[in-house]
C-alpha cells in the first residue's frame, strides 16, 4: 500500500464564508468531490458531491426550503445527507443517503473535518485577527494550484527564493539580505516556527509603495511563520525604520506590519487550493493601504504561483532525487511535524 499523501482525520479550510451563497459550490478536497452549500437559514453545510440515486453531482441542483434538491429527479437531501424527500414516493429507503461531513463556520472560515473519527474542535486553527476588523482590517484571496500542496508549503516555509522570484515586489536586489538574516525557531506541537530578522537592509518596491520610502531608506524587516500540520501557516510581517529599535517599534501603531493567514489545501495528489488573507495593521483607519497592501502580495503570490505549476510539470518529468541546502531547515521541520501526522493516524488506522 502506498503511503498517504495526507491525514484525513483534521480540519481542512473548505471556503470562504463569502464564497457560499445562493448556489450550490462544487470543490474537491483530499480527493473527495464535495458540495458546499447555505440553507435558507444560512448554515454552511457539505455533503458528498453525488445524488445516491443516479449519481449527478449534487452542485448541480438548488437549495430549497428543505434542504439540497438534486438537479436531475428532485431528491431532495438535508444537512447531515439523508435523503427526506423522493418525490411522488410515500416513503424514503434508510439506504438513500450521502456522506455528510462536520463544518464549523468561524472567522470567514468554512472548516470541514475530513475523517472518519470524531472532529476534535480543539484542533481548529485560530486565525484570531480576523475577528478583529478594527485593527486588522483585511481582504481575502483564493487560486487553484496545479502543484502538490507540499510545495507550497516547502516555498513558504523558505524565504531564500524571494530576491530571485520577488524582485519587483516584495524582494530586492540584494540576495544577501535575504539569505543572512538573523534567524530563531523552534518545533512547536503540531508544526514549526521561525522568526527571521534583516537588519539595515533596503525596503523592496511593495514596501516603499505602500509607505513612501525611497530605495535610500534603510529598515530593519521581520517574518514570523508558524506552520500548523496539516495545512495552516501564520504569518506576522513588517518593518521599521533603522533609526529605531525594531523590538520596541514593531509593534507600535504606524509601523509597517500586517498579518497573513494561508490556508493550504489538498485537491488531489498534484493540485491544491490556496486560500489566504492579508491584514493590515500599519494604518488600519486607511482603506487604502489595506487594499494597496493586498495588491502588491497578491502580485508577489501571483509569482510564486507561476513558479510552482511550472516545478510540478518538472518534477513529474523528472522525479529524481532532490539535495538540500541549510536554508531548508524550516521547511524540513514543517515536513517532519506533517509526516508524524500522517505516520500517527496511519499507524492507529
Amino acid at each position: 500500500m502506498s503511503k498517504a499523501l495526507w491525514p484525513r482525520n483534521a480540519w481542512y479550510q473548505a471556503a470562504w464564508s463569502h464564497e457560499i451563497g445562493e448556489k450550490p459550490l462544487a470543490r474537491t478536497l483530499l480527493n473527495q468531490d464535495l458540495v458546499i452549500y447555505r440553507d435558507v437559514s444560512g448554515t454552511a453545510h457539505i455533503l458528498e458531491d453525488r445524488c445516491c440515486h443516479r449519481g449527478l453531482p449534487l452542485s448541480r441542483g438548488r437549495i430549497v426550503k428543505a434542504g439540497l434538491e438534486c438537479g436531475y429527479h428532485g431528491l431532495i437531501f438535508n444537512g447531515c445527507g439523508a435523503c427526506i424527500v423522493i418525490p411522488g414516493q410515500d416513503s424514503v429507503p434508510p439506504q438513500m443517503q450521502v456522506r455528510g461531513f462536520s463544518v464549523i463556520e468561524r472567522q470567514g472560515i468554512i472548516w470541514v473535518w475530513m475523517g472518519e473519527k470524531v472532529p476534535d474542535e480543539s484542533l481548529l486553527v485560530d486565525f484570531a485577527w480576523h475577528d478583529n476588523p478594527k485593527e486588522w482590517p483585511r481582504m481575502e484571496q483564493y487560486y487553484p494550484i496545479r502543484c502538490d500542496y507540499r510545495l507550497l508549503i516547502d516555498n513558504l516555509m523558505d524565504l531564500t527564493h524571494i530576491p530571485y522570484v520577488h524582485r519587483s515586489t516584495i524582494g530586492s536586489n540584494n540576495p544577501s539580505e535575504h539569505t543572512s538574516p538573523e534567524v530563531e525557531s523552534r518545533q512547536v506541537p503540531r508544526g514549526a516556527w521561525f522568526r527571521r530578522w534583516m537588519k539595515r537592509v533596503t525596503p523592496p518596491l511593495a514596501y516603499q509603495r505602500c509607505m513612501g520610502w525611497s530605495k535610500d531608506t534603510k529598515i530593519h524587516r521581520w517574518h514570523d511563520f508558524t506552520y500548523l500540520a496539516p495545512c495552516s501557516i501564520l504569518q506576522g510581517t513588517g518593518a521599521v525604520l533603522a533609526s529605531e529599535e525594531p523590538e520596541e517599534a514593531r509593534d507600535r501603531a504606524g509601523t509597517l506590519r500586517f498579518r497573513i493567514a494561508h490556508g493550504i489545501v489538498p485537491e488531489t495528489e498534484i493540485s491544491c487550493h490556496y486560500f489566504w488573507s492579508t491584514a493590515n495593521g500599519a494604518m488600519p483607519e486607511s482603506v487604502e493601504i489595506t487594499k494597496k497592501l493586498f495588491e502588491q502580495v497578491d502580485e508577489a503570490f501571483r509569482e510564486d504561483l507561476e513558479l510552482l505549476e511550472a516545478q510540478q510539470q518538472a518534477l513529474l518529468q523528472n522525479p529524481g532525487n532532490l539535495h538540500d541546502t541549510k536554508h531548508d531547515k524550516f521547511r524540513i521541520m514543517a515536513r517532519k511535524a506533517l509526516e508524524e501526522l500522517i505516520t500517527a493516524e496511519s499507524a492507529a488506522s
